[in-house]
């Protein structure tokens, strides 16, 4: 299998990542994409740098190892054999991982399958923050099946795919097995080899355990969405102990409808969702019961914050009215996630037609969007923001070329690339930064009794022990998580040498 390596695109840039060192390792895959045939061209990998040094790596699978330098502020992009696309004539396992070693950690990798009309990208997660617990997110109705897919990051590694029994799931095909809602499907990996299931069914809220860590897709291999389409849809999906519970749902491009989708893994009394849309300077407040997936469809020119009393994974769909541009799907990086620097590369669309745009979406602090720059260039007039009401955030959109960009602000923000294009498109999200959520509490909620006394629940993830009761707390245990509730209003406290407060 040949491989070939394009370098693209350079400014200068001042990284506020100096830290960042040490080497990096990103294990990948593709989800199937009908047809998935040779004809259809390469599988593309971008490699993006926002190091002023020089980066070494190399690229393996297969039987192909390749070394590359990935020069300062560039991207690299390489070239994969189609024929690794998962589940090609419906295999349901196999060796078909990719594996990217580079010597810096200052790098982010964006994967792209470009099928003939069929397109769609994610953003790779490092091993280092990869998980042993997963939930699958698919849309429905589709047109075509949905899919899951597992890789291996080290060998023997147990792998128990548990079905979701949720009202619109059947049926899901493993090898010559047909597994009902509700069976457990149990399969040991080794490293980059791939298992894959697809289902006629809603396959969203399926639960991935493994015993080590390991790489989760999810998606459907090509469906309408609202209409538009049908094309590929594919996302990696952050483990579970990196939800969060504060999101930002900008509305997007024009003329498009977003479904958003809201999972969750617990076993706790139901959580709860706070819905609050902005449009044209008015908001509208719902509260929502969740139980294990909940769907919602946001008009253009709506801004919407959400917030859950536990922390959830939320998944964004986009289809636009004109039926001639292809839907997508990515995954919205909690408020948590967000960071102050990004490098990033937009690349063209297989078709890259004159029709082609690159739509940046950002979602930003008030208080720190006239310090956005774009390769080291404000935005001037070309960005405009509309305010989410009830919070300090404000959403901008434009267009930008494709290429190597980089982001800054003074401040973090989320930042979404959308690469629409006539019958293709793709978009990922670069708001994924470093979160520590295996140590210490996390805060869940506030609850506003009056001023001087507020109530604040903290979600131990670990779950372990009692780790502190007494004047500030109270602890409640359900089967499988911890809560505590501070009886008191504080400004802030330690708690095993870790600070916290109350105010975010």
């Amino acid at each position: 299998m040949a491989l070939s390596v394009m370098v693209v695109g350079i400014c200068l840039f001042t990284t506020a990542h100096t830290s960042d060192n040490g080497p990096e390792e990103f294990v990948l895959g593709f989800m199937y994409n009908p047809p998935a045939s040779e004809s259809d061209g390469p599988l593309e990998v971008y490699v993006t740098s926002r190091s002023t040094s020089d980066i070494r790596g190399n690229v393996s699978y297969s039987t192909v190892y390749q070394t590359f330098i990935l020069y300062p502020l560039t991207s690299l992009r390489i070239d994969i054999s189609v024929l690794l696309v998962m589940m090609q004539k419906y295999q349901s396992r196999g060796q078909k991982g990719v594996v990217v070693n580079t010597d810096r950690k200052d790098v982010n990798v964006v994967c792209l399958t470009k099928q003939n009309g069929s397109s769609d990208g994610f953003m790779s997660i490092p091993t280092s923050n990869l998980g042993q617990v997963y939930r699958a997110c698919v849309y429905f109705p589709f047109s075509r099946k949905s899919q899951i897919a597992v890789i291996g990051v080290k060998n023997n590694t147990s792998v128990v795919i548990t079905l979701s029994a949720n009202a619109n799931a059947s049926g899901a095909q493993f090898g010559p097995l047909v597994y009902n809602p509700g069976d457990s499907i149990s399969a040991t990996i080794n490293r980059l080899e791939v298992i894959a299931v697809q289902s006629t069914g809603d396959l969203s809220g399926s639960r991935v355990t493994a015993d080590q860590k390991v790489v989760f897709y999810s998606g459907n291999s090509n469906t309408e969405v609202n209409g538009a389409g049908p094309g590929h849809l594919v996302e990696q999906l952050v483990p579970v102990n990196q939800w969060g519970t504060k999101f930002i749902v900008p509305s997007t491009l024009p003329n498009g409808t977003v479904t958003v989708k809201v999972i969750s893994d617990t076993t706790c009394p139901t959580a709860v969702i706070a819905k609050i849309c902005t449009h044209f300077f008015a908001a509208s407040y719902e509260y929502f019961v969740l139980k294990s997936i909940l769907t919602f469809e946001i008009q253009y020119q709506y801004n919407c914050f959400f917030s859950s009393d536990e922390p959830v994974m939320m998944v964004m769909y986009v289809a636009m009215s004109n039926t001639t541009k292809d839907p997508t799907m990515t995954i919205i990086p909690d408020v948590e996630h967000f960071d102050d620097t990004y490098a990033f590369e937009a690349p063209p669309t297989k078709r890259n037609s004159p029709a082609l745009e690159i739509v940046l979406v950002l979602v930003v602090k008030e208080e720190h969007k006239d310090s956005l720059l774009l390769s080291g260039n404000s935005f001037s007039d070309s960005l405009t923001f509309d305010s989410v009401l009830d919070t300090s955030f404000v959403v901008g959109i434009t267009t930008i070329s494709t290429g190597y960009h980089t982001l800054q602000a003074s401040g973090d923000f989320l930042a979404i690339i959308f690469g629409i294009d006539v019958g293709e498109s793709y978009s990922f999200p670069l708001g994924l930064a470093d979160v520590d959520y295996n140590s210490g509490l996390f805060r869940v909620a506030t609850d506003n009794f009056s001023t001087s006394n507020r109530r604040f629940t903290y979600y131990d993830r670990r779950c372990r022990r009692n780790i502190m009761d007494g004047a500030f707390f109270e602890r409640l245990e359900f089967s499988s998580c911890c809560f505590y509730r501070t009886l008191n209003h504080i400004e802030s406290y330690r708690l095993n040498n870790e600070s916290y407060s109350p105010n975010l």
